[in-house]
């Protein structure tokens, strides 16, 4: 079966992590053909927010790692995911998205042609927002591997 993984970079906030949650379980993220998975990544281990979800039922069903990278940020979170999960669809969420109605996800595949590297909600500033996208993993583990061989920042 082809899998989603929905990845939620956390830091430092109880409100908005147990927010975005909290609509997850209302609307859970699920499409046709596809298994589902969420996974927070915690990108500040030395704060006690993450403990909003992980202590609570908000949890149950969810898996939370740390970001294992030196930094620790959005960007770093979503590539621990891309370098420590299988799946065919990367769904990055940021903790102020919440789930609306049941079939948010179904929308977004639905919208992904074969030709798409993503599918993104555009954003009032021109671009399509990073902060709600399903991204096709072939294409970020080509991406990953391309930066892992040309480590020159320039």
């Amino acid at each position: 079966m082809k899998r989603i993984i929905v990845a939620i970079p956390h830091s430092h906030t109880w409100f908005w992590t147990q927010t975005c949650i909290a609509s997850l379980k209302r609307n859970p993220p699920q499409a046709e053909g596809f298994e589902v998975a969420i996974v927070i990544v915690d990108n500040s281990p030395w704060s006690p927010a993450i403990r909003g979800i992980c202590d609570t039922a908000l949890g149950d069903g969810i898996k939370v790692i740390p970001n294992h990278k030196s930094n620790k940020f959005h960007a770093s979170a979503l590539d621990c995911v891309v370098e420590d999960y299988e799946f065919d669809y990367l769904m990055a969420l940021e903790t102020d998205v919440l789930a609306l109605r049941p079939t948010w996800l179904q929308w977004f595949v639905n919208k992904m042609r074969p030709t798409d590297f993503a599918v993104g909600m555009w954003h009032h500033e021109q671009f399509v927002n990073p902060s709600c996208t399903l991204y096709r993993g072939e294409v970020l583990r080509d991406m990953m591997e391309w930066c892992k061989n040309h480590p020159d920042p320039n």
